[in-house]
C-alpha cells in the first residue's frame, strides 16, 4: 500500500472515529482503529500538513506570516540602516578632503566601485607598456 494511499486510509478511520467518540481522536485510539503502529501513524500524520498562504493574518490582522520569514540573502532593516549611515559619513568626509587625498583612501581601501574602475584601467594601462618603456623606466632611477 502506497504512502497516500496509507495517509487516506488514516484521515478516513479519523474521521470515523471523530463521528462516533465525539471528539478529535488521540493518536493511541487511531493506532489501534487502524491497527498500525503508532509510531507510523505519528509519521504519516506529520506528512499531512496544510499549506497556509503567505498572507494568513496574525494575531488581530495587523501583520502577516510573510513579516515573520527572514530572507538571508538581504541585509536586515538595522544592518541595512548601519551600512547606509556609515557609506553616508566615509562619503562625507571623503568629499572634505584634497582630491589628490580622497584618491589615495579610495584606492587604498577600495572605497568606491568608480575606484576599482580607474585601477583597471591603470593595470590595464601598465600591462600593455612596452618593454623600451620600462628599460627607460629602470635607466632612470
Amino acid at each position: 500500500m502506497h504512502t497516500v494511499e496509507k495517509l487516506n486510509k488514516i484521515k478516513r478511520i479519523r474521521s470515523d472515529l471523530t463521528g462516533t467518540l465525539h471528539h478529535e481522536p488521540t493518536l493511541a485510539e487511531l493506532a489501534e482503529a487502524c491497527q498500525s503502529p503508532m509510531t507510523d501513524v505519528r509519521a504519516l500524520l506529520d506528512w499531512d500538513v496544510e499549506p497556509i498562504s503567505n498572507q494568513t493574518p496574525l494575531g488581530e490582522g495587523l501583520a502577516d506570516i510573510s513579516e515573520l520569514i527572514m530572507d538571508d540573502d538581504l541585509p536586515q532593516p538595522d544592518e541595512y540602516a548601519t551600512q547606509a549611515l556609515r557609506r553616508s559619513d566615509i562619503t562625507f568626509y571623503l568629499d572634505a578632503l584634497p582630491t589628490r587625498e580622497r584618491t589615495i583612501l579610495e584606492a587604498r581601501f577600495g572605497l568606491l566601485m568608480r575606484m576599482s574602475a580607474r585601477c583597471s584601467l591603470l593595470t590595464q594601462h601598465n600591462d600593455e607598456r612596452s618593454p623600451d618603456d620600462e628599460q627607460a623606466t629602470n635607466r632612470a632611477e
